[in-house]
């Protein structure tokens, strides 16, 4: 769809600067690197319980789970007030 590109939010720059640059970055493959890099990552999220996202930790996907969710939980007490956690298991998209 041509036309989404107009629908961009107001605090972007023009629809057509941003079209600009995403076809230069296209041209030299920054998309790509980009992919292929997010692909050699695994993210760990908390959510409350109304699904809004408290904290994220973009680890190497080679780690451990349980190495992931300690710095998930880390960065969730550094910068949040909330100290409760109960464990759950993550949703499969009901």
């Amino acid at each position: 769809m041509h036309n989404a590109w107009r629908y961009l939010p107001t605090d972007l720059p023009l629809w057509q600067a941003v079209y600009w640059h995403i076809q230069q970055w296209e041209r030299v493959g920054v998309a790509e690197a980009l992919l292929t890099e997010l692909r050699t990552k695994a993210r760990r999220i908390i959510a409350d319980t109304t699904g809004l996202l408290i904290a994220v930790a973009v680890v190497a996907a080679g780690r451990q789970d349980r190495d992931g969710a300690m710095t998930a939980l880390l960065s969730a007490y550094l910068t949040t007030p909330s100290r409760h956690v109960s464990p759950t298991k993550p949703s499969r998209g009901s």
